[in-house]
């Protein structure tokens, strides 16, 4: 089958596949970026971080796995309100300025309390969603209708309880795409079922029926509001960082650093 054929990773429906850009080009995702794989990030250099191999992808971040018609639809009705949302974060992080830096030094999680007047919230929940499975396979798809109902009807409200949506600001450097991934969080030994987006300003968490590893801003109410709906949203956020390649993962370099080393004094310990 060729490259651009195939099932659509919204509606399900086969035939030809469009570029999806993920996030959105109207959001600034249009310069060229450099792609890795797990395996790339598995096999750096831990001194430096830098990886072997990834290749140029130009004009941006995304995938060949949405139809035509579901591109135009969201590009119509949930783009500009995404995009709007992203430059207040934008706006946001250059206000932060040397907060960033000093968050990213720290071994404390830094929580961001803030206003976003006068905005749509449904529609920015949407095109989330909407770019969540664009990065998954088809089959996540099939296996979640809700999740396309609610993307292909910009009037419908509201997601069953299984679904659960997160939110933090996100400061990078290393940008996340994951699809439906499972890690086990630790302290209560349950798996987390999620799917991620992260790329500056923000990253978004799609989790089903599980809880994230670490403390998020919850916006699942965005998607019980009505479309045309101009409200006052108060946002209260983690500032996250992007130093690993596991989903989830918002932890500053600094918290990286102290977990990898006492992680390995542990090892000695035990081996010893």
């Amino acid at each position: 089958m060729a490259k651009n054929k195939g099932m659509c990773a919204i509606c399900g429906k086969g035939g030809k596949l469009t570029f999806e850009h993920v996030p959105p080009k109207a959001a600034g995702n249009e310069t060229d970026v450099k792609i890795y794989g797990i395996e790339e990030w598995l096999g750096r250099d831990v001194e430096t971080g830098e990886m072997p191999g990834g290749h140029v992808q130009p004009k941006g971040t995304g995938a060949i796995s949405i139809c035509k018609r579901c591109n135009e639809y969201s590009g119509q009705w949930y783009v500009p309100e995404f995009a709007k949302f992203v430059r207040t974060g934008r706006k946001l992080f250059w206000e932060l300025k040397n907060g960033i830096e000093d968050a990213n030094a720290s071994l404390d999680l830094k929580v961001i309390d803030f206003q976003i007047s006068a905005m749509r919230p449904l529609p920015v929940f949407k095109q989330i969603i909407a770019s969540l499975l664009a990065l998954n396979a088809a089959e996540f798809a099939q296996k979640n209708p809700e999740l396309v109902k609610f993307v292909l009807d910009r009037e419908i409200r509201g997601l069953p309880e299984k679904y659960r949506v997160y939110c933090c600001l996100f400061a990078g450097p290393i940008a996340r795409f994951a699809g439906l991934s499972a890690e086990v969080n630790v302290l209560t030994q349950k798996a987390v079922y999620m799917t991620e987006l992260a790329y500056p300003p923000y990253a978004y968490l799609l989790t089903l029926d599980s809880e994230p590893l670490e403390p998020l801003g919850e916006i699942t109410t965005w998607g019980t509001r009505a479309f045309d709906e101009v409200r006052d949203e108060r946002l209260v956020l983690t500032l996250g960082f992007g130093h690993t390649a596991l989903p989830g993962d918002y932890r500053s370099e600094a918290k990286v650093l102290a977990d990898t080393a006492a992680n390995m004094e542990e090892a000695g310990e035990d081996g010893g």
